[in-house]
């Protein structure tokens, strides 16, 4: 279970658009991110490392330490 080894609070839900992006940032805390839909074009640049987070139940640990940004370049995207 997550909340036997992570600090679990809100949950944030996020629906990108075809073609679109989120900016270069770090999270101010760590972050547990977890693909509910996904698509070979989503791309997730980690430390300028791009990598595709497959919807398969896998969760992603991001620290503050982390610069990330998404690249939306086809079909739509939902995680968490």
């Amino acid at each position: 279970m997550l909340s036997s080894k992570y600090k679990l609070g809100r949950v944030r839900i996020l629906l990108k658009e075809p073609r679109s992006t989120l900016s270069w940032h770090r999270d101010p805390e760590p972050r547990l991110h977890i693909p509910l839909i996904s698509n070979p074009g989503c791309l997730m640049v980690i430390d300028n490392v791009a990598k595709h987070m497959p919807a398969d139940g896998s969760v992603w640990v991001l620290t503050i330490q982390n610069i990330i940004m998404l690249l939306m370049v086809e079909k739509k995207i939902e995680f968490i």
